[in-house]
């Protein structure tokens, strides 16, 4: 259920290590000997890589990995199995630290909103604000490769309602000196279909 294509020809799937390399290879030859209409099927090679995740939960491990697989993947044309061993653990390595400085950033409030007044032509007259995230962090100092990222990783939902909080406390605090202003907030489109 997790295999996908690497490259033409070539794919991977993601398995917990209580399933060995052997059991992969009579599987893949039963289900292809039995769909092949000679009934050889195919030897396949196997490669295995461990991915070593830490304490993160199963559904954003395995956004870890598939993130890190596709950026391999796309990283250039020399991607084949041996590329993949090598370098691997370390693009893992660092994606699991931007998961880390992503979700902290998140959890601590680590970012401000600016506030870009967007103005009725016709009069001048400010309409409304859109907020716009900005950030201090090291990993995510642009906010694009951060909204970017958090869309690949399946992390933007985290976000998308930290922004909305923050908004809202905005607007609580305004409120509480008279004043009432308009705000819009993006949101992912990954969010809005959760």
């Amino acid at each position: 259920d997790t295999a996908g294509m690497v490259s033409d020809g070539k794919y991977s799937f993601v398995h917990d290590a209580s399933v060995t390399t052997e059991q992969l290879i009579q599987e893949v030859q039963a289900i292809t000997q039995r769909r092949d209409p000679a009934g050889k099927g195919i030897a396949p090679t196997v490669q295995s890589v461990k991915a070593e995740i830490g304490n993160l939960t199963d559904h954003d491990s395995a956004n870890a990995i598939l993130y890190t697989l596709t950026r391999f993947a796309e990283a250039g044309d020399n991607f084949n199995l041996q590329s993949l061993q090598q370098g691997y653990q370390a693009m893992l390595e660092e994606t699991l630290e931007k998961i880390s400085s992503f979700k902290q950033t998140v959890n601590t409030d680590s970012f401000s909103v600016a506030f870009q007044p967007i103005v009725d032509l016709k009069n001048g007259i400010v309409h409304h604000y859109e907020t716009l995230v900005r950030f201090e962090s090291k990993d995510f100092s642009n906010p694009f490769h951060f909204i970017t990222f958090g869309e690949q990783t399946g992390l933007i939902n985290e976000f998308d309602l930290a922004m909305c909080q923050r908004s809202i406390d905005i607007l609580e605090r305004a409120a509480l000196n008279g004043h009432r202003p308009v705000l819009s907030v993006n949101l992912s489109g990954k969010s809005l279909s959760s």
